[in-house]
């Protein structure tokens, strides 16, 4: 869960990058996305690009509503059905 989670916010992370034009080690994955210069034209530019990469289809209002990539990533990983919970014992 923790390695699958980690994953979707490095990919995240790069579509937040694409966006920004800045590196993708740049970015903080608790930063408001507004302090990287996401503005509301722009945020609608991360979420066609999360759409993009994840094959998944967000609202217009994902960025204002999960602000981070920390808060973003799950939602994301949700949408395109990755498990972020591990599995119970013996249960596989």
């Amino acid at each position: 869960g923790a390695q699958r989670l980690a994953a979707v916010e490095t990919i995240t992370r790069e579509c937040v990058a694409v966006v920004a034009r800045m590196p993708a080690a740049g970015i903080d994955p608790d930063m408001p996305l507004r302090s990287l210069g996401i503005n509301s034209l722009m945020a609608l530019e991360l979420r066609n690009e999360l759409e993009g990469r994840f094959e998944v289809a967000l609202s217009t209002t994902v960025i204002l509503n999960h602000p981070t990539v920390r808060e973003l990533a799950p939602l994301v990983a949700h949408h395109a059905g990755i498990p972020l919970a591990d599995p119970p014992a013996g249960k596989n």
